[in-house]
């Protein structure tokens, strides 16, 4: 089965979904979708704009859950969505608060659409506050009892909000411990950390 993933190194959805490639070993072709075709040639794939989308033997997948959960059924060694339905669920739930709670709301459209007058770096003020006192506020849903975010081994969850705590780190926000100790965690880890896309920010 021949993959493409059209993507963005400025998408931290599409972030995600390279990761779990890569943590998976699945071979793929990457393509890098610029602003200007995002709105105009990519549309011929992905109608809603959206990044990523993965392309399986012709077939186009969009939106980064539904990659992964395809991913997960197609390749379940090296599982990321749990062991167990609990752990599945909780990670599906940290997974979209990130993607609904966090990352929607900061999107450059959406603020502009509801805020037409707000200057650059008002915009910039705004979303790093706005992942700063997400992340705070989930910190107490997560794991206390290992150094991973649910449970005692890795899974999307890490994956989500490391790459969200990378974009947050880019924005300018302050250092937040719990965080900064699950990023040096998973960069001990050989397997975790070689297959991380090139990081946004340190």
């Amino acid at each position: 089965m021949e993959f493409i993933l059209y993507s963005s190194t400025s998408s931290e959805r599409s972030r995600c979904v390279e990761w779990a490639l890569n943590y998976k070993n699945i071979d793929y072709q990457r393509i890098e979708i610029e602003p200007d075709e995002q709105m105009s040639s990519y549309l011929r794939i992905n109608p809603f704009a959206s990044l990523p989308t993965l392309g399986a033997d012709g077939f186009y997948i969009k939106e980064p859950l539904a990659i992964l959960e395809y991913l997960e059924e197609v390749f379940p060694s090296k599982p990321l969505l749990g062991r167990n339905v609990f752990d599945r669920t909780y990670i599906r739930q940290i997974c979209e608060y990130v993607i609904t709670t966090i990352q929607a709301p900061m999107r450059r459209s959406v603020i502009k659409m509801l805020y037409e007058d707000m200057s650059e770096e008002q915009l910039v003020e705004y979303r790093r506050n706005w992942v700063s006192e997400c992340l705070v506020k989930l910190k107490s849903q997560l794991c206390n009892q290992s150094d991973f975010m649910v449970s005692y081994y890795f899974s999307l969850a890490d994956i989500f909000l490391a790459v969200t705590y990378q974009q947050g780190q880019l924005l300018g926000i302050n250092p937040l411990p719990f965080y900064e100790r699950h990023q040096q965690w998973l960069d001990q880890i050989p397997r975790i950390s070689s297959s991380e896309p090139t990081k946004l920010a340190r």
